[in-house]
């Protein structure tokens, strides 16, 4: 049996941030958010971006010109464009709520284990999110969005996402207003771009293994 783990927290930090789940005062929390911030380059998110926001249940059309990414195809590192489904231009154009363009930052808002999973828009095309994704938009004149969806992919930013997550276990959720507040490192240019080329070529490498995987598929098809 293992000890209880407690601690104390002030009532008016509950009022303060509107909350009073003992989860979210974690000191892990401001142990870390502690570190981030005596750096001194650091900004909340809601001052790196200009849009912070959920989509919309698609109509999925099968053979559709737009890409659909949901939750599922928002992987541990990059999107699932190959495995995500179709809608039509006629929901892209109705939709504009929904729209991710390239470099769009895109979270998972629901779901215990996912929940503030993050990937960059690195493709092309036309593409929507559906509901259970929220879609961040960085002022690239302030930081890289690329820079950026790493760092809310790492350690640093998913544990800042279980802070601000609210529910019960089966139906964790977080919303674009708690994600604005998460704090985040915002290093000189060089240091940022550093991490999306490093980032892109990892990328590119996915991409090619994910064509010699297909390829090799349709190899052992023609044998059969």
């Amino acid at each position: 049996m293992t000890a209880a783990t407690f601690w104390l927290q002030p009532i008016g930090d509950s009022a303060t941030e509107a909350r009073l789940d003992a989860e979210h005062f974690d000191p892990a929390h401001e142990a870390l958010e502690d570190a981030i911030t005596s750096r001194g380059d650091a900004r909340r998110l809601g001052a790196l971006v200009s849009h912070c926001q959920r989509g919309q249940q698609p109509e999925y059309v099968q053979g559709g010109e737009v890409l659909v990414v949901n939750s599922e195809h928002v992987g541990e590192h990059f999107i699932d464009t190959d495995g995500a489904e179709r809608t039509s231009r006629d929901f892209w154009e109705r939709k504009p709520r929904a729209h991710a363009v390239k470099f769009d930052i895109l979270m998972n808002s629901t779901g215990v284990g996912t929940i503030g999973r993050v990937n960059c828009v690195l493709h092309d095309g036309p593409t929507v999110v559906d509901g259970h994704v929220t879609v961040i938009r960085a002022e690239t004149s302030v930081v890289d969005p690329v820079y950026l969806a790493v760092f809310l992919n790492s350690p640093l930013g998913r544990q800042q996402a279980y802070k601000w997550q609210s529910g019960s276990s089966g139906q964790l959720e977080i919303y674009p207003g708690d994600i604005r507040r998460f704090w985040v490192a915002v290093p000189e240019r060089g240091t940022q771009r550093a991490v999306r080329e490093r980032f892109e070529r990892a990328y590119a490498a996915y991409r090619r293994a994910a064509r010699e995987a297909a390829a090799a598929e349709a190899g052992v098809v023609d044998l059969i």
